[in-house]
């Protein structure tokens, strides 16, 4: 699984919870998290992703997503150990299988090199991260998707409270999405195009229910 295709699962996963968490029901909440912690988990597993950024993105989102909305908020912490429990068994069965993937190969060469290996997987992602920020394409896409995400609470306050009081599930969601789509773009070597279309994806459909929103007027006596 590519940042691309890593991007539109974690962004669409998001926007998707937040779009049934607006139904009536509670008891759905905690199964959307649980959704979202499978579909973290999806991303690093190394017969279906093996893509350590976007399970840490996925990982990040979840958390993220129980944070802000009401009721699955007491499980935050037993959802931050049980991804920390996953991700050390997924490794663990990957070296012990011989599997050569993507997060295989990164446990085995810190487990060799120690610290200054870390730290020189970490520097070669912000380096290429940093390259493509200023040449690639993707920037404006970034740049677009951020505007359409978060330019509407930043531009029209008062619209944005009042969909927010209409959605709030929506409003919660578009929160989450935000913080899903910095880690992509911090956790991934070409984290802008994981952070982009994960703004796009999740982005869409959520602006879209911010377009229904009248502009207030003044109060009619």
């Amino acid at each position: 699984m590519g940042n691309e295709y890593g991007g539109v699962l974690v962004g669409a996963g998001i926007a998707l919870a937040g779009g049934l968490a607006a139904l009536p029901k509670r008891r759905v909440r905690p199964l959307l998290l649980l959704g979202l912690v499978g579909l973290a988990g999806l991303a690093g597993a190394g017969w279906a992703g093996a893509n350590l950024g976007i399970a840490l993105a996925g990982a990040v989102g979840a958390v993220a997503f129980a944070h802000y909305t009401p009721g699955p908020r007491r499980l935050l912490w037993g959802l931050a150990a049980l991804l920390g429990v996953a991700g050390l068994a997924a490794a663990a069965l990957e070296l012990l299988g011989g599997q050569a993937s993507h997060i295989g190969r990164a446990v085995a060469l810190v487990a060799e090199g120690g610290a200054p290996a870390a730290a020189g997987i970490i520097g070669r992602k912000l380096m290429m991260n940093w390259t493509l920020l200023r040449f690639s394409d993707w920037t404006y896409v970034l740049l677009a998707a951020l505007a359409v995400t978060a330019g509407p609470a930043l531009l029209r306050p008062e619209r944005w409270q009042a969909w927010s009081g209409r959605q709030p599930a929506l409003q919660r969601a578009t929160k989450a999405l935000l913080v899903t789509a910095l880690a992509a773009f911090l956790c991934n070597d070409s984290g802008v195009l994981a952070a982009a279309l994960a703004l796009v994806t999740g982005g869409a459909g959520i602006a879209y229910s911010q377009l229904e929103e009248k502009e207030p007027g003044p109060e009619r006596e």
